[in-house]
């Protein structure tokens, strides 16, 4: 791709010193003497004032909150190279957020997109010593005068996030801390002239019939030449199988249509082999090859079958190549609150999502879309995506302007990411069409010109063959006035798991749900001074604490205080008091919060036939947090991570809740029936309460057995199975929750070998 630019400097200032002016060269830079430190592309601002002593550890203790210092300064970086290959074009890969950019003391663009990648033509480098400036301005100046109406709504740390294309997360979200700076947070490269070049590629199906797929393939070819001469080959390999097409080129764009026999299909993970097509797409002129591009494909379709409204026949159901695919899934949010950490985590990350048995990940609309890498290990492993547009919890702009800045990314995200087969759903937002209610007054979500106007004519324009979901949850129509959809984020905050709210859902989907927890004792004493101490005095929470519960700032009537209290409240709920000690605390809200989704993932696998899945909140933390995550910062797992894993088993032997009498179910998601033998143990009395036999059929949910109630007793019940091919499994219940006795639950999770507190 060319080449990168390996040196640079990163010099900055407050935009209130007097001295400030608009510097476009290092000579400049110099004259004012601003402070400036060597760094390396990709970086993040404040990571690089960690680095280089401006800021302690901003992980650590409430170190946090000084980050705040540096939200109105300027920052340049500057680099230095020669011209060393025939360089004609420099492109940014993603520069957070708005910056000017000088080659050689001359204006060369501007960016304000986080999301975008910028091109940009160069002309007349000198030979040595070309001089390179990146003007980053301080976001929160730069949106002032921008057009934020009193109908448009946010969170208060979010407002001054509206109007900007930014991570919405960065500027303060109950999961990440408010850290605004920004930086070039991928690489800059810099690429020779090309005289023909493709420019956009799609390889697509538009449906399967009996043994037919019917693909379409859309091109654009740049070129500085006539066109006349000129070919297109499509040429792919799958195991045995041979895609093949060669056609003239009439156009320098064209769309062409053909059916392909005996394709090998993709499928997600459970289902099916995840084949994928190694592409290559070559332009031919006069017979002499002038340009080329390889990628992988995956012939599939893939549907959402959904009704509005959660009802009888209410559906919300993902159809692959024609099967229902029950989703048990993860939302995703970025891996850390400096993205350029991100990519060296990616790979560890990316593991947990198979390890749980998860078919779907959920990328949420507060971050950033995700690397190549994310992309491209759920193509060759099977994980369905549900690619939100970045956009959160707010009622956006409807001004040109901004409509105008929302369509330019959606362009350029659907035609980057549309080849990926793993991409099963676009969906517009996070929330916002519940925003529009969170001012009290009910107002209608369907009038939004973006999620019901820009979004969907884009995906019409450039990948009408996805679906389109307008918001997550999505109030079609008067649904807003019931909030009874098919789909739902299920957060009954401060309630207990088992209450009405979670116990009677009759949502068909639930792409958002999840349940507080401490991360582990070795977890908080590596990022808290003293973990011990949680209280400053009876009614306030220590600094240090609120700093971790992605506070703003340190007092009692910050927004997100709510979360500690609800831990507190949520392990007072299960065990009946709280502890003394940090090391039993912690246990005691990871207990509760396994045992919270394991019933939330159970209760939805029981009504499978009806249910279309469920997306639990969330996999892992980006930041050094309490959270709804399963797995810290530090990738410590809690309880619940392997809790969730027996739960999302192919085929697994669960109970539902008494009505009046404990039944017992084998849900089995594979294409397949399967023969087992099952016993069911009372851990407290070490005695054998059910066993049996049972041919459970594919794809279904079965009661296969009863205990009643009179003979129902406040234990924990393990469950026991051995499939045909003699391989075993296990999941427990417990039963008459809540007021468990805590060393009696230690005493069986002990027993069950399924004590795990890293």
């Amino acid at each position: 791709m060319g080449q990168q630019i390996l040196k640079w400097q990163l010099w900055f200032v407050d935009d209130g010193e007097k001295s400030y002016f608009q510097c476009k060269t290092l000579r400049e830079l110099k004259r004012k003497k601003y402070k400036h430190f060597n760094v390396e592309i990709p970086c993040d601002f404040e990571n690089e004032l960690q680095k280089n002593g401006y800021l302690e550890d901003l992980y650590y203790s409430d170190n946090v909150f000084k980050a705040q210092k540096y939200e109105y300064y300027h920052q340049w970086y500057v680099a230095e190279f020669d011209k060393t290959i025939d360089m004609s074009e420099i492109i940014f890969n993603g520069i957070d957020t708005i910056a000017d950019i000088y080659l050689n003391g001359k204006y060369l663009g501007h960016t304000e997109n986080k999301f975008l990648q910028y091109r940009f033509p160069i002309n007349g480098l000198q030979k040595k010593k070309n001089e390179l400036v990146v003007h980053i301005y301080p976001v929160l100046k730069e949106t002032a005068d921008q057009d934020i109406g009193m109908g448009n709504y946010s969170f208060d740390y979010n407002y001054s996030s509206l109007s900007v294309r930014k991570s919405p997360c960065s500027y303060g979200w109950d999961i990440f801390p408010r850290i605004l700076g920004g930086g070039i947070w991928k690489s800059v490269d810099i690429v020779p002239k090309e005289d023909v070049s493709i420019e956009e590629s799609y390889l697509y199906t538009r449906r399967i019939i009996d043994n037919v797929a019917e693909l379409g393939f859309y091109y654009s070819v740049k070129a500085n030449i006539n066109i006349q001469d000129f070919e297109i080959e499509i040429d792919g390999y799958c195991n045995n199988s041979h895609l093949y097409l060669r056609k003239k080129m009439w156009h320098n764009k064209g769309n062409i249509y053909f059916d392909f026999n005996n394709p090998e299909l993709w499928w997600p993970i459970y289902a099916g082999a995840q084949n994928l097509y190694d592409v290559n797409i070559k332009v031919y002129h006069c017979s002499k090859v002038v340009a080329e591009k390889r990628f992988s494909f995956g012939i599939r379709t893939i549907k959402l079958d959904r009704t509005i409204y959660a009802e009888p026949d209410g559906k919300f159901e993902f159809i692959v190549n024609g099967k229902k695919i029950f989703i048990l899934g993860t939302n995703w949010v970025p891996l850390d609150c400096f993205h350029t950490k991100s990519p060296s985590k990616m790979e560890k990350a990316l593991s947990l999502i198979k390890d749980l048995g998860c078919n779907m990940v959920r990328v949420w609309g507060g971050g950033y879309y995700e690397s190549e890498e994310f992309y491209n290990y759920c193509d060759k492993n099977g994980i369905l995506i549900w690619q939100d547009f970045m956009m959160a919890c707010a009622v956006y702009p409807q001004n040109k302007d901004f409509l105008n800045k929302i369509e330019t990314e959606a362009v350029y995200v659907v035609k980057n990411l549309r080849q990926h087969p793993a991409i099963a759903l676009w969906s517009g937002d996070n929330e916002c069409d519940c925003a529009y209610n969170w001012t009290c007054v009910p107002r209608n979500p369907t009038n939004d010109r973006i999620t019901r106007g820009i979004l969907p004519k884009v995906i019409e324009i450039h990948d009408y063959v996805r679906q389109f979901l307008c918001s997550s949850p999505c109030m079609d129509g008067d649904s807003y006035l019931t909030w009874n959809m098919s789909e739902w984020h299920q957060w009954a905050q401060g309630e207990f798991f088992k209450s009405g709210s979670y116990k009677n859902l009759n949502n068909e989907f639930i792409s958002e749900t999840g349940y507080l927890a401490l991360p582990s004792e070795k977890s908080l004493r590596d990022f808290l001074r003293e973990p011990d101490k949680i209280m400053l005095n009876e009614k306030e929470y220590t600094p240090e604490y609120l700093a971790h519960l992605c506070s703003m700032a340190s007092g009692n009537d910050e927004k997100y205080v709510f979360r500690l209290k609800f831990v507190i409240q949520h392990t007072k709920d299960l065990f009946g008091y709280i502890p003394d000690n940090l090391t039993d605390l912690v246990q005691m809200t990871q207990i509760s919060q396994a045992e919270a989704l394991k019933f939330f993932i159970e209760r939805m696998r029981i009504k499978r036939q009806k249910d279309g899945g469920i997306i639990i909140w969330n996999l892992l933390d980006g930041y050094t947090q309490i959270s709804d995550a399963i797995v810290d910062y530090y990738f410590r797992k809690k309880l619940a991570y392997y809790y969730i894993k027996r739960s999302q088993q192919r085929l697994c032997l669960m109970f539902d809740e008494p009505c009046p009498d404990l039944a017992l179910y084998a849900v089995n998601d594979n294409f397949s029936d399967e023969e087992i033998e099952y016993t069911v143990t009372n851990l407290e009395k070490n005695e054998v309460v059910l066993s049996g036999k049972a041919t459970v059929k594919k794809e279904s949910s079965e009661k296969i057995a009863t205990i009643v109630e009179n003979d129902l007793e406040k234990s924990m019940y393990l469950i026991e199975w051995t499939t045909q091919d003699g391989n075993k499994y296990k999941n427990h219940y417990f039963a008459k929750m809540p007021n468990i006795d805590y060393e009696t639950y230690l005493n069986d999770i002990k027993s069950a070998g399924f004590e795990h507190f890293e």
